[in-house]
């Protein structure tokens, strides 16, 4: 099943490959979400999982939603990020970066953000040297236990 539409569409995902091979990918999202872009995300998950899984999903990110900040009116949000362990440091991860960079600035948008491990020491280096700075770290509130979910840190990229 091919969508464009949703969190999983393809019209939210850049994939960088080479010859067949994936070696990058990441997504975006702006502030505003049509409602056609929470029904065809719903829609793709149920159509994979089936309902009593996609429901299981559902209250997990709403905890998920605690943690991770959104992007403001002015910002584009940048999530599953992620380099193939044989490209990492040959450029990709600047490369996927970058795209997004002047997908900001044609939108209008200040700045990039993005949610990352606040352990993940490499990730956050990275994202570092590129230019993004920690604004914030996101815990779980203890209501929320046993949940298991790392803290966060909020990045921001001025653009």
């Amino acid at each position: 099943m091919q969508q464009s539409q949703g969190q999983f569409g393809y019209g939210n995902q850049l994939v960088l490959k080479d010859g067949s091979q994936v070696i990058g990918c990441a997504s975006s999202w702006t502030d505003t979400l049509p409602d056609e872009y929470h029904a065809a995300t719903l829609q793709s998950l149920v159509d994979f999982f089936g309902t009593e899984t996609t429901l299981t999903i559902l209250q997990k990110s709403a905890v998920l939603a605690q943690i991770v900040s959104p992007p403001k009116m002015d910002e584009l949000g940048i999530g599953h990020f992620a380099v193939s362990p044989a490209f990492r440091r040959l450029g990709v991860g600047k490369l996927l970066l970058s795209y997004y960079a002047e997908k900001a600035v044609t939108l209008k948008k200040s700045s990039l953000v993005l949610d990352v491990e606040a352990n993940n020491a490499i990730a956050i280096q990275f994202y570092q040297s590129f230019g993004f700075e920690i604004v914030a770290e996101n815990t779980l509130p203890a209501h929320t236990l046993p949940v298991t979910l790392k803290p966060h840190l909020h990045l921001r990229l001025l653009v």
